[in-house]
């Protein structure tokens, strides 16, 4: 349609795909021909398409309170959700603050990450560090906060650029660890927080070791930096833990949460605050001025608690773990020339590709080998240097053995 500005396109451009139906991992376009989604939406739909469980919740709700406001009232599907999240973060004595994205559940966290600061006697601390191949969000302050956004950054939109620092990524953990801590050294007075993905996503599914995610919670800890897990995409079970932190032995002071946390359906973003924090901001004066509108909307946390519901009956975690590893093991096992490295956490899943040569692919060249999956039925996504597997954390051993064929189909004739 002419009219509509998509993300990440210009006005009116076309879209590669119109989609008509969903259900399970099964997507319907407008031609009625059907495809098996592994990328999961925007990695997002957790539990796959028109999903009982969830569906029947949002009905239930939608008929008894289809909206309220947390500004002056409240809900019992928040104040559940919120006593959830703090369990299942393990964030006891914490805060839960409820909004609408990922990217506003981001932009949250930097903001009470730095009112900490300066309401703990720290004013100084202003500025944020991140990785240089990190995502963070598409709204203005996320945008900034990731690097891979960077370079397609207008000048005016550089906002402030001295309150954020970058440092190289994980590939490389002992270069990263001592550009850390050479920054810490410098200008360690100046810096907030640092955010991090704990499995870095659109730079390829990287898995840092849990030794490296030590290093930096301690480099942070010296410094009274405030450290966030930006838990977007890896939180609520997609690595086979409820935060892919938890795995990795990482133990954030703020976790943020969108995505699968509702399965997909409507939109949900946490901001996930540890005692020490919200210690803080209890009967202070004066109270934090944030909110908006569909702030913790109840058919959104209606959703979210059915899916973690769901998710807890059927033991979905253990068959994350498991399912990993053999999609994983399958695709080694395949020594695709092409393929330069399977790596992954749970149902998060990248695939590295290289030429003959050995060069990677380009994020062109990956995206389309992505273009031709999805002409033999198959939904990927894709990143510079390769493609990314996301599906539905319910994906069942038919359904992958599927995928496998379908990958099949393309990465046997890449060369």
């Amino acid at each position: 349609m002419a009219k509509l500005w998509r993300p990440f396109s210009a006005p009116g451009a076309p879209a590669s795909l119109r989609l008509r139906a969903s259900a399970g991992l099964v997507v319907t376009d407008d031609r009625n021909i059907e495809y098996l989604d592994c990328a999961s939406g925007l990695w997002n739909m957790a539990l796959g398409g028109a999903h009982d469980a969830v569906t029947g919740a949002i009905a239930r709700t939608l008929s008894q309170l289809g909206y309220a406001t947390l500004f002056d009232t409240s809900h019992d599907y928040a104040e559940q959700l919120a006593e959830a999240l703090l369990d299942r973060c393990a964030m006891p004595g914490g805060a839960v603050y409820l909004s609408t994205t990922g990217s506003s559940a981001v932009e949250t966290a930097l903001r009470l990450a730095c009112l900490y600061q300066e309401r703990s006697g720290r004013a100084g601390k202003r500025a944020i560090v991140s990785f240089d191949d990190s995502y963070h969000g598409g709204s203005w302050l996320a945008a900034l906060a990731g690097g891979l956004l960077q370079a397609e950054l207008a000048p005016s939109e550089q906002l402030a650029p001295s309150l954020f620092r970058r440092i190289p990524g994980p590939r490389d953990e002992a270069a990263s660890l001592a550009a850390l801590a050479a920054l810490l050294a410098a200008d360690g007075a100046a810096l907030a927080a640092m955010i991090v993905e704990p499995v870095l996503g659109s730079a390829g599914v990287i898995v840092p070791s849990a030794a490296y995610w030590a290093a930096v919670q301690q480099l942070c800890r010296q410094h009274d930096v405030v450290l966030i897990a930006d838990e977007v995409a890896t939180g609520a079970g997609r690595c086979g833990t409820f935060l892919a932190s938890q795995a990795l032995g990482l133990q954030p002071d703020i976790v943020t949460l969108s995505k699968g946390l509702n399965a997909g359906y409507l939109p949900l973003g946490a901001t996930v605050l540890g005692a020490p924090l919200a210690a803080v901001f209890r009967g202070a004066v004066p109270a934090v001025a944030m909110g908006s509108t569909q702030d913790g909307n109840p058919l959104g946390c209606s959703a979210a608690l059915a899916t973690q519901q769901f998710i807890d009956q059927h033991d979905v975690l253990a068959g994350v773990l498991r399912k990993g590893q053999v999609i994983r093991t399958a695709l080694a096992g395949r020594a695709y020339p092409c393929v330069a490295e399977v790596r992954g956490l749970g149902l998060m899943i990248g695939i590295a590709l290289r030429h003959a040569g050995g060069q990677p692919f380009t994020a062109a060249e990956s995206q389309q080998v992505r273009a031709e999956l999805k002409e033999n039925g198959l939904l990927v996504y894709h990143f510079d240097g390769g493609i990314s597997l996301f599906p539905a954390l319910t994906i069942s051993e038919h359904e992958i053995d599927d995928m496998l064929d379908l990958l099949d189909t393309v990465l046997c004739r890449l060369f």
